[in-house]
């Protein structure tokens, strides 16, 4: 389902012409452009949403709503930094190809992005979140829900999609490491509050 979208971009001849950094542009404007911002975007309409003294059904509805777009935006930068960011093909190698800098070099920038993202959102904004829908029936478990379907699903992806031994090993780790260590964080956060 996560596999190899097309976004219909020639990089060959946009490489060739020697305007590498507009291709690196054009394949970072989804994983880390439109998801990153869109994910801090989400982040930050939800603390305004929080903020408003009467919470009405809308401003829960949409509470509920912009909570789901941030998770999947945040952790599919996290599907790009760190689980694909060491392939041989794809947005985040093309990345590379376009700045002339081998994949290992833009490993730690873009998976150091993909880290604050995911604990920005674990941490901050999810627990405010919770705090709106702790009185709930459903609300305890609104948050580990959010996390333990988002992170999983977005975890696989580079198990399946030949990215490469490396890819493969970061995606099981994010699977049985990543995901519970989100999940605690989260629990723990709650007992700050």
């Amino acid at each position: 389902m996560q596999q190899q979208i097309d976004e219909n971009v020639r990089y060959a001849p946009i490489f060739a012409a020697h305007s590498g950094i507009q291709g690196a542009l054009i394949a970072a404007a989804g994983p880390l452009i439109a998801n990153g911002g869109g994910s801090i975007i989400c982040g930050h309409v939800l603390r305004a949403i929080g903020k408003q003294p009467l919470q009405t059904v809308w401003s829960l509805t949409g509470m509920w709503l912009f909570t789901w777009l941030a998770a999947f935006n945040v952790f599919n930068v996290w599907s790009y930094a760190p689980l694909r960011a060491l392939s041989s093909h794809g947005d985040m190698a093309l990345i590379a190809e376009g700045l002339g800098v081998p994949n290992w070099l833009i490993f730690p920038i873009v998976t150091g992005f993909a880290f604050w993202l995911a604990h920005w959102y674990v941490q901050n904004i999810l627990p405010n979140v919770h705090e709106h829908f702790s009185h709930f029936r459903f609300g305890a478990a609104f948050g580990g829900t959010v996390l333990g379907t988002t992170i999983p699903f977005f975890s696989i992806v580079g198990m399946t999609g030949n990215y490469g031994l490396p890819s493969a090993l970061m995606c099981i780790a994010s699977l049985f490491l990543f995901t519970p260590a989100m999940l605690a964080m989260f629990y723990l956060s709650l007992g700050r509050r």
